[in-house]
């Protein structure tokens, strides 16, 4: 069995992102003393990930309350999607474009048609992988979900959407943390198409790191593992990004 066999990049992911377990994060280390390829792909994993934080700080933050009609900045728009373009080349992704100017986290994730089950396969099936806590971010994922389902609500094309957070991101959907609770309910409750998903993997985490029990929102699904959960949905054809 090759190394691509034995370390799937989702796997080699979670490495970077400091997500793994001990046992999980040990034998991989044991494998990179003396595996240069393994190594190597580590390394191109890491400067993709600088590549996507880059075009994603430099998102425009939209702002559902106020300046609705304020020009929005293309310049570093184009860039951001540019990089994102190249990087889905580097990866092999399959991606298909249905707005030559995105604007919004989910427009250029729709954009972004990754491991489709079928071409002619109409449906648009997202995982958003939030492991951030940033403020603007969160309601930046928030204000573009909410717009993109109302988009296509009377749409004869299936849209589903889930909402996957572990790491930082746990923090969106954990009572008492989140300042969304109520967005969040009125979200859930609105469109049965969009699914918040939890780590059960990093809520175990938090609660030995801090001693105390972690409670989720309600209507909160706790899958076993964000990877899990991933690697599935990219197996079903899911698109996947990450924020």
């Amino acid at each position: 069995m090759s190394i691509h066999d034995s370390y799937s990049d989702e796997f080699l992911n979670a490495y970077v992102d400091g997500e793994l377990d001990q046992e999980e994060t040990g034998g991989l280390l044991r494998e990179l003393r003396h595996n240069q390829e393994l190594g190597a792909r580590i390394a191109d994993l890491e400067k993709i990930r600088g590549m996507v934080r880059f075009a994603y700080n430099n998102i425009p933050v939209y702002n559902h309350e106020q300046g609705r009609n304020k020009p929005v900045s293309w310049t570093w728009m184009t860039i951001a999607a540019g990089i994102l373009l190249s990087i889905g080349v580097v990866l092999g992704w399959s991606m298909q474009y249905y707005n030559p100017a995105p604007n919004g986290l989910i427009e250029i994730a729709e954009a972004m048609q990754i491991n489709p089950v079928a071409k002619d396969d109409s449906r648009i099936r997202m995982v958003l992988n939030v492991t951030t806590n940033n403020k603007n971010k969160l309601e930046t994922v928030l204000d573009e979900t909410e717009k993109f389902l109302k988009r296509y609500r009377n749409s004869a094309q299936k849209v589903s959407l889930d909402i996957l957070t572990n790491g930082k991101g746990l923090k969106l959907l954990m009572a008492n943390h989140s300042p969304y609770a109520d967005r969040i309910k009125r979200l859930q409750e609105e469109y049965e198409n969009l699914t918040f998903k939890a780590c059960k993997r990093a809520i175990m985490r938090v609660q030995h790191k801090t001693g105390k029990d972690i409670i989720m929102l309600p209507g909160t699904v706790v899958v076993p593992s964000a990877l899990g959960e991933i690697m599935e949905k990219k197996k079903e054809g899911w698109s996947y990004i990450k924020i």
